[in-house]
């Protein structure tokens, strides 16, 4: 499935309609390799990316509004954008 498609069928099955509803987003374990482009949701503050197969993250297409951004288990190589390490860092 697509990334796009997750994200539609994540916010389908808790009844979201409007962008400007979405302040958490769910997409572990859905087998991504890369990571959309978040900022259409101006009020997500935790996103969970965790269990994936990410290698390359880009935090231009973060919401910079996030307080809370999960990564575990994935197979990050590169981080793009240092703005990311203002978040707290576990380790990925």
């Amino acid at each position: 499935m697509e990334v796009t498609e997750d994200i539609k069928d994540s916010l389908q099955r808790r009844g979201i309609k409007r962008d400007k509803d979405v302040c958490q987003l769910s997409l572990a374990k859905k087998q991504l390799s890369s990571v959309s482009d978040f900022s259409r949701f101006c009020f997500l503050r935790k996103l969970w990316l965790s269990d994936n197969k990410i290698r390359e993250l880009s935090c231009s297409s973060l919401n910079c509004c996030l307080t809370e951004l999960y990564l575990q288990h994935n197979s990050i190589k590169s981080v793009k954008d240092s703005t990311l390490f203002e978040y707290k860092y576990d380790g990925f």
